[in-house]
């Protein structure tokens, strides 16, 4: 009990790299009622897109950022399956999203740029 809990996830700052980098509203949830052999997966339309993060998987901020890169992908490559398409897409937006959470920078993040 005497361990620190000191690896705060910063939902919101994750909420608004999405954002920016796919143009429209989007919502984290987070479940450990998925089935095990799913780690995230998304629905989205042309405003708003839902992730999910089952938390039986992502243990890290480098997990949760994998996985939301994951299905970001998959809006912004317009490939559903993971395929060559979305595979580099999805090595990108992680790169992203990983510069902008440890820099603390949002406002800045763009379109598939």
């Amino acid at each position: 009990m005497g361990e620190k809990l000191t690896a705060k996830i910063k939902w919101i700052v994750l909420k608004k790299i999405a954002q920016k980098i796919t143009g429209r509203e989007v919502n984290i949830h987070c479940s450990t009622a998925l089935e095990d052999n799913i780690k995230a997966a998304v629905t989205f339309n042309d405003d708003r897109a839902d992730v999910a993060i089952n938390l039986s998987h992502a243990k890290s901020v480098k997990d949760v950022i994998a996985a939301i890169s994951h299905e970001l992908a998959h809006i912004t490559s317009g490939h559903i399956n993971d395929d060559e398409v979305h595979r580099p897409e999805w090595v990108r937006i992680e790169e992203e999203i990983t510069r902008r959470y440890r820099e603390g920078r949002v406002n800045d993040a763009n379109n598939n740029s």
